[in-house]
């Protein structure tokens, strides 16, 4: 993910300042000054699955720490996140079912319209399946009833479609040809 970092964050009511990038593999360090120069890792992360409370999303650079949590309460009046906003989350808190961001900053949003992919699995009786949008590599859900006319499910043929989200994923919406 090529985004450019902000140099300061808010947290807790002060600034953090970008320092560079951390020990952990994707982490960036920023440091609150104010209280002695106490360092935070933080992560860009994209969102790959929304739902009503809360959102998950991958860090690219760290396949390790699995899917993160973000609440959405933490958001803080930035608006509601879409699958692959691009965030910047950390500190992270480590639970039994994964870590858990206790903040975040949305650095993007990707923009609207058709994306293009490749059909990479059908299930049978050919109902639906899944492709890999060529934009962001993500798999995504779609469904013969999303198909325009003259469009099949069928591996290896390149589609064009507009991305969503079921609440169950990311999926492709008006799916044609590319």
């Amino acid at each position: 993910m090529q985004n450019q970092l902000p140099r300061t964050l808010s947290y807790l009511r002060r600034p953090l300042n970008y320092c560079g990038r951390g020990r952990t593999p994707g982490s960036h360090v920023y440091m609150d000054m104010a209280a002695g120069g106490l360092a935070y890792e933080m992560f860009v992360a994209r969102v790959c699955r929304t739902g009503l409370h809360y959102s998950l999303a991958i860090i690219d650079e760290n396949q390790a720490l699995g899917k993160v949590r973000i609440d959405n309460v933490i958001l803080n009046g930035a608006g509601p996140t879409r699958v692959d906003d691009v965030m910047i989350v950390g500190p992270l808190d480590y639970q039994l079912n994964g870590p858990m961001a206790k903040g975040v900053w949305r650095l993007t949003r990707p923009p609207i319209g058709r994306r293009t992919g490749v059909i990479t699995k059908v299930e049978p009786p050919g109902n639906y399946g899944w492709l890999t949008c060529e934009q962001t590599g993500i798999s995504v859900f779609v469904h013969q009833k999303q198909l325009r006319p003259g469009v099949y499910l069928a591996p290896g043929q390149r589609v064009s479609f507009v991305l969503g989200d079921t609440g169950r994923g990311p999926a492709a919406f008006d799916v044609g040809s590319a």
